[in-house]
């Protein structure tokens, strides 16, 4: 949920700003069972419930450098938390005997989009074709899925960069066909 203002600063050029509301529900289960020996084994299981609200700004420039040729850039900025909560439970049984179940409720998490560059190009022949190019670089971030520590787990954003190209072709008004490829 957001909105967007965009601005044209000259003939050419045009700048803009969105900022949105993000919501992020996670659930995940891990249930494990190591045999150590013929006599021994450990049954484990955990379930983790993570719910994360979040404001995410991107700035974006447009440039016409011809009728035909467009180029564009965005910046998404990291994410501000709002608000997010996280629910965690435990069990562990050895060799038929319970441990002490674990849970912990109403733990404190903070949601973490990282960085996003998008850089593009497109060519518009308007009525006959549509061809555009982007890459688009997505920053790195480390960080616990929790505020504590001793029971969070470690995330790792690794820094990726994407391409992407597209190409439409206009037969008539109402016939159009589009093909596109990305990594």
């Amino acid at each position: 949920v957001g909105g967007a203002i965009a601005h044209d600063v000259s003939p050419t050029d045009s700048l803009g700003l969105t900022l949105y509301y993000t919501a992020r529900s996670v659930s995940k289960s891990v249930n494990d069972t190591t045999y150590v020996s013929s006599t021994q084994s450990q049954v484990f299981s955990e379930d983790r419930n993570i719910t994360q609200n979040g404001i995410v700004a991107i700035l974006g420039w447009d440039h016409d450098w011809s009728e035909k040729w467009k180029v564009g850039a965005s910046f998404r900025f990291p994410s501000l938390s709002v608000a997010g909560s996280a629910d965690v439970e435990r069990t562990q049984i050895n060799n038929g005997v319970f441990d002490a179940p674990f849970a912990e409720r109403d733990l404190t998490t903070k949601a973490r989009i990282p960085w996003k560059m998008a850089v593009g190009v497109a060519y518009v022949d308007p009525g006959s074709l549509k061809w555009a190019f982007d890459v688009n670089a997505y920053g790195a971030d480390s960080y616990g899925d929790l505020e504590d520590e001793t029971i969070s787990e470690k995330i790792e954003q690794r820094q990726v960069v994407n391409f992407q190209t597209g190409l439409e072709n206009i037969w008539r008004d109402w016939l159009r066909t589009r093909v596109g490829v990305f990594t």
